[in-house]
């Protein structure tokens, strides 16, 4: 009897298969309630920040009816308070956190009181999903908008001339650090300098560190043509040497060299993503892995007509997703130049997509170059032999097929595109400087069928472009370096 019984309770057990099934399963719903349970979160956060920017635009009104004026300041975590001492709120709202739901950035909500029209203020945040009819993602609250379109109101915050700067040549920012090379001579027989601003007061941005060509290590920073800060490390291209050099900038106060690498071509422009350096020269592209900043090396290259690669003097470079796409210009006295994309799935061997050249309205000498969305912006130079200079909008939505979708050449409606040479967009609005106006251009892109004149930076603003050479653009302002003007301008678009 006891042997039959234990066989019958043997048979009733569950199998090995059956318990693992069963133990996948409850992995799954734990896995499904974990992401359930998140999501919830987060669309709680976001439906609280839609509550804390109403709440703000209600006491926003309420003072400009006291006061007949919105305010120019008010700082998340404060009390906000009149001149008379009349409280609207005991503490302003603060961004919840994390901060980084969906594609948003770390931060705090941004309040930007009235500027051009003193009855127009700006609050800046960002949701990770949409929230009844407000949709996700980066949002401008107005009077009367909970999420209004970014309109920019450039204005000059802050200059920096003269002292050691000698025809700064690249800038790139990071947080409240400036990164900027400068190619020139600062007069003490010292040429070329990688230099790091505190830019935390756009007003008054103070000199932290700086290297230069002579100090120890360093050989590739005569002419820095493009900078990408990752981590603790500044990666510098350098134009003249063709050589990329790393830079340790743990210590501001006091960056270090800590490795270069030759790639043998005169480098025009570089993008680093993830573990790669994209660098562009005037016949090649070379991918570089950047992942032990100590000891570089070239992972892949693509040279002029392998494949039909259209790389002929390639000026700028953008990548995104798969695709690098690069703006070329060929000889500056021709009216050549056009578009080359370049499938880099695989880095070890990047490989020729498709090309669009100058016979396309405005890509004549085409110099820099930035993609959004469906489209690639370029900024075309234009040539001495009278050759237009403009903005190209290209529809890329296809790479293997690109195709023109509007332009908007100097001169048109006002627009300052005299020797466009780089281009960053955010929002509606394209920005491109103009070389030979030293001036950047604000083009209104929202149809990108017919890009229109929205304004022009230039010396009228009191900023210092001649021979712009190159830009960041931030959410928070425009960084621009002039060779010929010896300046860093710092020019806030909101």
């Amino acid at each position: 009897m006891v042997n039959k019984r234990s066989k019958i309770i043997i048979n009733q057990a569950f199998t090995l298969v059956e318990l693992l099934v069963v133990i996948v399963i409850i992995g799954i719903l734990a896995t499904l309630s974990v992401v359930a349970l998140n999501n919830s979160k987060q669309k709680g956060r976001d439906a609280r920040r839609v509550a804390d920017v109403k709440q703000i635009q209600t006491a926003l009104e309420v003072y400009y009816t006291d006061n007949g004026a919105y305010p120019q300041y008010l700082t998340a975590g404060q009390v906000f308070k009149d001149a008379s001492g009349k409280t609207y709120l005991s503490k302003v709202p603060s961004n919840p956190t994390p901060a980084t739901d969906g594609s948003c950035p770390s931060g705090d909500y941004s309040y930007v009181g009235p500027r051009t029209d003193a009855n127009v203020y700006k609050i800046y945040y960002c949701l990770g999903g949409a929230v009844g009819s407000v949709a996700g993602g980066s949002c401008v609250a107005r009077p009367g908008n909970i999420c209004a379109d970014y309109i920019p109101e450039p204005t000059l915050s802050g200059i920096v001339s003269g002292g050691s700067m000698s025809q700064p040549s690249a800038v790139t920012v990071v947080g409240n650090n400036a990164y900027i090379g400068d190619a020139g001579n600062n007069g003490a027989g010292l040429n070329g300098f990688f230099e790091i601003f505190d830019i935390s007061n756009p007003a008054s941005p103070v000199r932290r560190g700086r290297i230069n060509s002579q100090n120890a290590g360093v050989v590739a920073l005569y002419v820095p043509i493009a900078i990408a800060v990752v981590g603790n490390y500044a990666f510098v291209a350098d134009s003249s040497s063709g050589r990329l050099q790393v830079i340790n900038i743990t210590d501001p106060t006091n960056p270090t060299a800590v490795t270069n690498i030759a790639l043998n071509i005169t480098i025009n422009d570089m993008k680093v993503v993830g573990r790669y350096a994209y660098v562009i020269g005037a016949s090649a592209l070379k991918i570089v892995d950047i992942s032990n900043p100590a000891s570089l090396s070239i992972t892949g290259s693509l040279a002029d007509g392998v494949g039909s690669a259209y790389l002929n003097n390639a000026n700028g470079i953008y990548v995104s997703g798969n695709y690098a796409y690069v703006a070329v210009g060929q000889n500056n006295s021709d009216c050549v130049g056009g578009l080359e994309i370049i499938n880099i799935s695989n880095p070890a061997a990047p490989s020729h997509v498709s090309k669009l050249l100058a016979g396309t309205p405005l890509l004549t000498h085409a110099h820099g170059i930035y993609v959004s969305g469906n489209y690639a912006y370029i900024a075309a130079q234009g040539s001495p032999s009278g050759c237009p200079a403009g903005l190209e909008i290209v529809n890329v939505s296809d790479p293997a097929n690109p195709v023109h979708a509007g332009k908007l050449a100097t001169g048109t409606g006002g627009a300052v595109l005299d020797g466009a040479y780089r281009v960053a967009v955010q929002g509606n609005y394209a920005f491109v400087s103009a070389y030979d106006a030293a001036a950047i251009e604000v083009v209104n892109i929202s149809n990108p069928a017919a890009p229109t004149h929205y304004a022009t930076i230039g010396s009228a603003s009191g900023a210092s472009l001649t021979n712009v050479y190159d830009m960041f653009l931030t959410n928070y302002g425009l960084y621009a370096v002039g060779t010929n003007s010896n300046a860093f301008n710092i020019i806030n678009v909101r």
